[in-house]
């Protein structure tokens, strides 16, 4: 559209989920694999890319996923209506990238990114009703910053860059313990990247 300085794109999903299986944190520290029945996953997301001068083009993408169980199986933690873990109800990236010809074959470029994800449950409810100080991932968000030179036919691409600009420490999730079990009451908790700063190239032959 306008002359394909516009481009949107867009989905909604609905899936009907049987036999879903999710692993038990117990606190023990054994995970074990239960089989959970139902569950339903619905949600949207839309993407939108434009360039409103030749050396700029804008993106931005969302989506949303509401996904519940809908079923309640004896012997397991979560109960109908509980939100299925590792999944974000909200997650969302913007990006700018500016190009200036620096000779007749090489473009220069310079490109920020930003990446939001909300927050989510790591696990059901423990079925005691107790409080788990692991089951929630809090909301974060992050950007990285590119720039570099480029041939105008892309056969090449050298780029510097910066990730996590901002060092923001946040956690990405949990993950298993590497002795098999974990301590009661304790979790290894893995975080994003810190700041990376690097130098890649890109050469693509024929």
């Amino acid at each position: 559209a306008f002359e394909r300085r516009m481009t949107l794109n867009g989905a909604a999903y609905y899936i009907d989920w049987s036999n879903l299986q999710e692993l038990v944190a117990l606190r023990c520290g054994f995970p074990f694999t239960g089989n959970y029945g139902k569950a339903k996953v619905e949600g949207a997301e839309a993407e939108l890319t434009l360039l409103p001068i030749d050396q700029l083009t804008l993106h931005s993408s969302a989506s949303y996923t509401q996904a519940t169980l809908e079923s309640t199986t004896s012997g397991t933690a979560g109960v109908a209506g509980d939100p299925l873990p590792d999944v974000p109800k909200w997650t969302a990236s913007i990006s700018a990238e500016y190009r200036q010809p620096i000779s007749e074959n090489v473009n220069g470029f310079a490109r920020v990114e930003g990446s939001y994800q909300s927050m989510l449950f790591r696990n059901f409810p423990l079925s005691n009703g107790a409080y788990d100080p692991f089951r929630e991932v809090p909301s974060y968000s992050f950007f990285n910053l590119r720039f570099g030179a480029r041939h105008v036919e892309k056969k090449w691409e050298v780029t510097a860059y910066v990730t996590n600009l901002t060092n923001k420490l946040a956690q990405s999730g949990l993950r298993g313990s590497d002795t098999g079990a974990d301590l009661d009451g304790t979790r290894p908790v893995a975080i994003v990247q810190p700041r990376t700063f690097g130098v890649e190239s890109i050469w693509r032959f024929e």
